[in-house]
């Protein structure tokens, strides 16, 4: 054993030893460590102890003032834990940390913000005996120190009435920073303060108006006089002292009278900032009544969508039910739909006040029947009884509308039944939402199945049969039940009825022989909207695709001249399943890769499959696709070169050409075909190496040359240069690839010998590996 491992075995050893007592003694619920055990275990050269003792001595509160000591002397400590937990325990000692003063006020100045802000905390908590230093660092001190220590003052609060006149001076400070802190200190600190602030209201200096405003706002009282000069500030022209006045206005919580029009005023402002100091004072506020007329004149005129959804938000907020609000709101969304989300959870929030309104809108105004059922299915129980009441409406939308929102709600026997008595209802929408509302409801059954299937099959209306069709979905399909009724569907007269049956088949994992057959019999003599949904059945499902493939065959083909993009893309995912293997559907995707769509031929790109043999149509499609073809179908040609069969010469040179794309998606999708390919691809380590050192494809380049692994000597020459970028990954890329040439580049063991002593040591052993390797194979060759 050599003498650097005898030494990390000794140092482990002891590590092991110290963490064993400090356990030890940790575990013992009676022997509870002292203060002074703590305070010498916070010197251990071990980092865990330190943190724990850190840790413990921050729980101790007052009790840890005899580690006090070891507390300020941790402060220096490097491990940030030991830091933090030690500056934690000084905070919690209040006054009786005074002797950490001086060491804390080094660290106003010296440490990062979070540091300097935990320092200022235990400054102010420590009181008097931290005010004399206080004020010496805000003469003193850089802008952090100062902005500091003016917060330690805000902490320390009325105790710092001293420092009111060199807090004074401060807020005509050029730091922000500074200003703001010195305001917060000046705010906090009370008494004569407030005199002062009043007076720098009145500045000419728009910095220090934003200041004591700032400061106002701390204030424990603001009284009416103050208020009006908020008032006054708040129309001012300099956004910095309209925040400020209108938070501290927000503090009083007193919107009422002149001031609500003025809040309101805000919202319209063309600076964020100041909408958003309105927008947070109102929503604040417990009694917005008075908010409520300017705000509807508001809504009424304002077109941006950001301000109009503060607006809508503050109406909900304060609106309280108000039918006036609740049409205002609605009206915002005839005006503008894209608002309609914000105006369901501003109506949502009004919950049960607005339940009457919303629902004498409902029966009153059926083109919004949609949003306020849903608002009053959110709303929830508050709402049950009304929605209940709704079911009785003269108007069929209202009534469906109320099923919508009850389907929505928690079930229970009541609604249940209230659900199922309207299945008899004379308006088919009515009826089709009861089926969609109690069927796909979240806890619906086998038996609330059985009810809606004997009852409304036979529905004169193909709306209800088609909501009944959407049910398909849900069915377990291992009951002959159900079997019985998807096949009854899948025969009905109305070809929309077949096609939502057909589409909701899609979900079943498994599809009966009885269904299979009914498909099949539909798949005979298809109408064309029912095309694109049996093609995808037929990709999807095995068990159809070889049942009377003739069948199936003809409908493709015909979906190849559809007009119909939707059958075309269907077409292609059909096709695609049999590739693999037949001749006849790589021919037809062939022929898809020449449709004018392109979403079609990117579809037909995807649904290239791995194939077994050669294909020189779909080659040929794939390969002009990736060069001339737009960013989205290049990128899906790009990676279904790897799944067409052709030698890998061909499909490199091919990638190699796309290498040279103009958009950077394009060529990392080559990047990673050619990385898939593996040593296959070593003829494209030049061109990969030159991408190497471009920003947009470095990251791309670089994962393929680690897949590859190998090179050509071709690549050599790039490699050399290389060799002497500045980038010490890029250096890495070239050492790694030239121990992996072929033959070797003696040539170049100069240059990698030179190397040596540069880099980190995973570069100098990847450097050592590659010389040793070159060396090898250069002796071989010379015997």
């Amino acid at each position: 054993m050599n003498r650097k491992a005898i030494k990390r075995l000794v140092a482990a050893l002891l590590g092991w030893f110290a963490a064993a007592l400090w356990l030890a003694m940790a575990e013992l619920p009676a022997q509870e460590p002292s203060v002074a055990e703590l305070a010498r275990a916070l010197e251990s050269d071990n980092r865990d102890i330190r943190r724990d003792a850190a840790r413990e001595l921050a729980t101790r509160g007052r009790e840890a003032k005899a580690a006090l000591p070891q507390l300020i002397r941790a402060l220096q400590d490097r491990d940030p834990q030991v830091w933090h937990f030690s500056m934690l325990a000084i905070d919690r000692l209040g006054p009786d940390a005074a002797d950490a003063v001086e060491v804390l006020v080094r660290q106003l100045q010296a440490y990062p913000l979070q540091r300097r802000y935990r320092a200022a905390m235990a400054l102010g908590h420590i009181g008097k005996a931290a005010l004399e230093p206080l004020r010496e660092v805000l003469q003193k001190g850089n802008g952090n120190a100062r902005a500091s220590a003016a917060q330690a003052l805000a902490v320390m609060g009325p105790q710092a009435a001293p420092a009111v006149n060199d807090l004074t001076k401060l807020l005509g400070d050029k730091d922000a920073s500074v200003r703001s802190a010195a305001a917060e200190a000046l705010g906090r600190i009370g008494g004569s303060a407030v005199e002062i602030l009043e007076r720098h209201l009145t500045s000419s200096d728009p910095k220090v108006q934003a200041a004591a405003a700032g400061g106002v706002k701390y204030l424990t009282e603001i009284s009416r006089t103050l208020q009006s000069k908020l008032e006054r500030l708040a129309r001012s022209p300099d956004s910095q002292v309209r925040v400020a006045a209108l938070e501290a206005l927000g503090r009083t919580g007193d919107v009422s009278g002149d001031r609500a029009r003025l809040f309101v005023e805000a919202l319209g402002n063309a600076e964020e900032s100041v909408r958003r100091a309105a927008m947070n004072a109102m929503a604040a506020v417990d009694d917005g009544s008075a908010l409520i007329p300017p705000l509807l004149e508001l809504v009424g005129k304002e077109k941006d969508e950001t301000k109009l959804a503060d607006v809508v938000f503050l109406l909900g907020r304060h609106g309280r039910g108000r039918e006036d609000v609740v049409t205002a709101l609605l009206d915002v969304v005839k005006r503008h739909p894209e608002m309609r989300r914000h105006v369901k959870r501003s109506l949502v929030r009004m919950g049960r006040p607005a339940v009457r309104p919303l629902m004498r809108l409902l029966v009153s105004d059926a083109a919004f029947a949609d949003l306020v059922a849903e608002a009053l299915a959110e709303i929830g129980g508050g709402a049950k009884a009304a929605l209940l009441e709704a079911l009785d409406a003269d108007d069929p939308a209202v009534r469906a509308s109320a099923v919508t929102a009850i389907g929505r709600l928690p079930a229970d026997g009541d609604t249940r039944r209230a659900l199922l008595e309207r299945l008899e209802d004379p308006a088919p929408q009515v009826r089709a939402a009861v089926v969609r509302a109690v069927g796909l409801g979240v806890e619906s059954s086998i038996e609330d199945w059985r009810i809606l299937f004997e009852s409304r099959m036979g529905d004169p209306d193909p709306a209800v049969r088609a909501a009944l069709a959407e049910l398909v979905a849900k069915l377990p399909p291992d009951q002959d039940q159900v079997v019985a009724w998807t096949s009854q569907l899948l025969k009905d007269s109305d070809g929309r009825v077949r096609q939502v049956a057909l589409t909701a088949l899609s979900s079943w994992e498994r599809l009966p022989i009885g269904i299979v057959e009914q498909i099949q019999q539909v798949a005979a003599k298809p109408d064309a909207e029912s095309r694109p949904v049996l093609l995808r059945l037929a990709a999807r499902h095995s068990s159809l695709r070889s049942r009377d493939q003739s069948t199936w065959r003809t409908l493709a083909r015909a979906a190849l001249k559809d007009p119909s993009v939707e059958a075309r893309r269907a077409a292609a995912e059909f096709w695609g399943k049999l590739a693999s293997h037949d001749p006849e559907a790589q021919r037809e995707l062939a022929r898809l890769l020449s449709d004018q769509e392109a979403s079609v031929v990117a579809a037909a790109l995807k649904s290239i499959p791995k194939l077994e043999s050669e294909s020189d149509p779909l080659w040929k499609g794939v390969a002009k696709l990736a060069r001339e073809s737009t960013g989205e179908v290049r990128i899906a040609a790009v990676q279904a070169v790897l799944r067409v069969h052709k030698p890998a010469a061909e499909k490199v040179k091919l990638l190699l050409e796309v290498l040279r794309d103009k958009d950077w998606s394009v060529r990392a999708e080559a990047c990673h075909a050619l990385g898939a390919m593996g040593a296959a691809a070593k003829d494209a380590v030049p061109q990969l190496l030159e991408l190497l050192r471009s920003r947009d494809d470095e990251d791309a380049a670089r994962r393929a040359l680690q897949r590859i692994g190998t090179a050509g000597p071709d690549a050599v020459p790039a490699l050399r240069q290389l060799l002497r970028s500045r980038r010490p990954r890029q250096r890495a890329y070239a050492v790694y690839l030239l121990g992996r040439v072929e033959p070797a580049p003696v040539a170049l063991l100069d240059d990698l010998k030179k190397l040596r002593g540069q880099g980190d040591q995973r570069f100098q052993r990847l450097l050592e590996s590659t010389i040793r390797r070159i060396e090898r194979e250069s002796k071989k060759a010379s015997r």
